[in-house]
């Protein structure tokens, strides 16, 4: 029986860079079809004058069917609020769009980790070697008890990242640097105990070759758009 959830993405009018990610995902998870699979995204205005509509052409290109925004003003925390409200299954796979999955990945082995588990929120792909110590929203799969607790009650002005951090939106969650704090039972970082990357960024080369940088002068919990350098 195939495995069908849906798949949130935040993107912006990048359809080459989204391209990548969609490919590598095709091929490197096994255990599911994308074909029999929902495209749930969000893609920002952003760069301007680009047409998003290439984008959707990409997402079609890979899975079967393919839900999507057009917002008119770019947003970080406000797609995520938005893709969250219209997923609908059990588990999705939540990604980025410049994310590309470097190594052969079992969807029924990462699903198995939620199996009479009644704690667990999320498995996140090993995009670093650090040590996880909050949710994360690089490429992973999320709980519908995660993701419908977030979905339209993120604070737009604020990162999303850093609105997982704390006990919010009714769940007890990992508070990063708080001693006597565990992520057990909360998160898994896949896989693991190996520390092996499977993930490569393919954002940071975008940002080294364009003229835009992250707004909020570098403080992450300021960031949700990009901004054009001076």
């Amino acid at each position: 029986m195939s495995i069908i959830i849906d798949f949130t993405v935040t993107a912006m009018a990048r359809h080459e860079i989204l391209n990548n990610t969609l490919k590598s995902f095709s091929k490197n998870l096994k255990g599911i079809n994308l074909k029999d699979c929902r495209l749930i995204i969000n893609i920002d205005p952003l760069p301007p004058k680009i047409r998003r509509k290439n984008v959707i052409k990409i997402g079609r290109r890979y899975f079967g069917e393919v839900i999507y925004n057009l917002p008119s003003v770019a947003n970080f925390t406000a797609a995520c609020n938005w893709v969250w409200s219209n997923a609908e299954t059990e588990f999705i796979f939540h990604v980025e769009d410049d994310w590309q999955l470097t190594t052969p990945i079992s969807v029924p082995k990462v699903l198995r980790h939620f199996e009479n588990n009644e704690t667990l929120l999320q498995v996140i792909l090993r995009a670093y070697r650090y040590r996880y110590e909050t949710c994360s929203l690089s490429p992973s799969v999320m709980h519908k008890r995660f993701y419908s607790k977030l979905a339209g009650n993120l604070n737009t002005k604020l990162n999303p990242e850093i609105q997982l951090r704390g006990e919010r939106f009714g769940l007890k969650m990992p508070r990063r640097g708080r001693p006597g704090i565990s992520t057990k039972g909360l998160i898994v970082v896949y896989p693991r105990p190996s520390k092996r990357i499977v993930l490569k960024d393919l954002g940071r080369v975008w940002i080294n070759r364009t003229k835009y940088r992250k707004t909020g002068a570098g403080k992450k919990a300021r960031f949700i758009t990009w901004e054009t350098r001076k």
